[in-house]
């Protein structure tokens, strides 16, 4: 497997190059996540994607692209709720 033989040419432990490849691949993917899920709510001046809806309800930001953007932020959410939760199972291990 190649983390054993990147681990040997580094001469650490496969275990450690493991788990500290994933914290910082988690890391690296929750700041992705997190920044894209601010770019939406800062864009719409909202905290939240329940807000966003309302807006949209009520006319106070255009349908479209609006709609897409609340489908794309409860997807951010997720993925993000996901990533906290794997980088948790990293940081226990």
């Amino acid at each position: 497997m190649i983390i054993e033989e990147v681990a040997k040419k580094l001469k650490i432990d496969p275990e450690k190059l493991l788990r500290e490849s994933l914290l910082k691949w988690f890391e690296d993917e929750l700041a992705k996540t997190n920044a894209e899920i601010a770019e939406l709510l800062i864009k719409y001046k909202v905290n939240s994607p329940s807000e966003l809806e309302v807006k949209i309800k009520k006319g106070q930001v255009p349908e479209h692209p609006a709609w897409e953007d609340l489908i794309i932020l409860e997807e951010l959410i997720e993925t993000k709720k996901r990533l906290e939760e794997g980088l948790a199972i990293v940081q226990k291990s």
